[in-house]
């Protein structure tokens, strides 16, 4: 919240972005805290679908929005060979993870809307995924772009870790203290670093 503080809400794109990435964050943020407070203060299991999945389901609109406008005026970066690639290798293995996944939750035994709420995650985080990851190859060069960085690679790992973690859950090989929990806090601590970096840049220049 510092770093979009010093960077001022304001109509210009480098606001925009980081207001939206940082309103996604708080939200996943909410997300995991209602989702503890279930077992650790109510003393029951979180239910599917509560609060946690509203939070954690709206988190993705300002994510996207936030990391559609940062790449728009770059549109011809895209349309590299190299970028196409990348593109495309996402997509397959993101189809694929897809696809497994809701097959598994297909043959689940939840009510309609609990269903709804499990396949939205998996979609969800595939177009993210989809977005996010060509990105972090457009914007690897430059310290510029680097606050940005970092921020988008901790996107991508918490969105891999949270793929993935549904996946082993599915199968029944996911426990607590699981190493796949490693990603999840890599990717926050990416994140962190990111918007850190981008405080100290706006505090350094006129964005």
């Amino acid at each position: 919240m510092t770093a979009v503080t010093k960077i001022g809400v304001r109509r210009n794109r480098v606001a925009i972005v980081w207001f939206s990435l940082m309103l996604g964050v708080v939200l996943w943020f909410l997300s995991e805290v209602v989702w503890a407070v279930y077992p650790l203060i109510l003393g029951v299991s979180t239910p599917l679908p509560s609060a946690a999945d509203v939070f954690g389901l709206v988190g993705y609109v300002p994510l996207l929005v936030g990391l559609g406008v940062q790449v728009w005026p770059f549109g011809e970066a895209f349309r590299t060979k190299e970028m196409l690639s990348a593109i495309l290798v996402t997509v397959c293995g993101g189809l694929l993870s897809l696809t497994v996944l809701t097959q598994t939750i297909s043959s689940g035994r939840e009510g309609s809307l609990a269903l709804i709420v499990d396949y939205a995650y998996p979609v969800l985080d595939f177009v993210t995924l989809t977005v996010a990851v060509p990105i972090l190859l457009v914007f690897r060069r430059g310290t510029f772009w680097r606050p940005f960085l970092f921020l988008v690679l901790g996107l991508v790992l918490a969105l891999s870790a949270h793929m993935l973690s549904a996946w082993a859950t599915s199968n029944g090989s996911y426990y607590a203290s699981h190493p796949l929990e490693l990603l999840f806090d890599w990717g926050y601590l990416s994140a962190a670093l990111g918007f850190y970096l981008m405080r100290k840049m706006a505090g350094g220049r006129s964005l």
